[in-house]
């Protein structure tokens, strides 16, 4: 069995590793990391998991302006079923504007 730290789908992510810091949102930062890696060697597939279950991650930076162009700072709470293939939150980011949009009004 390999070492999670050793396995080639790391390799290819920017996970870890120093990136150049971008004064605008890129989305190409918000890598997926596949279950498969730790789940395969266990005999573990998606099509028949033998518990359920989430990853509840607690957003504490949350940061925008709102309509008046004041900062708003907020924690939000954002959950990863672990029916999902990968452990991400880019599955959060279609709807990122509109929540935003919707809360720089209140």
């Amino acid at each position: 069995m390999s070492l999670y730290q050793d396995h080639q789908v790391l390799e290819q992510l920017t996970l870890g590793k120093t990136t150049l810091y971008h004064d605008q949102y890129d989305a190409s930062l918000l890598q997926a990391v596949p279950r498969s890696m730790n789940r395969e060697p266990l005999e573990i597939f998606p099509d028949n998991l033998p518990f359920h279950g989430a990853d509840i991650w607690t957003l504490y930076e949350l940061s925008w302006l709102n309509s008046r162009g004041l900062p708003q700072v907020a924690v939000g709470h954002a959950t990863v079923m672990c029916s999902r293939k990968a452990l991400s939150l880019c599955a959060l980011y279609p709807t990122r504007r509109i929540r935003y949009q919707s809360v720089a009004h209140k």
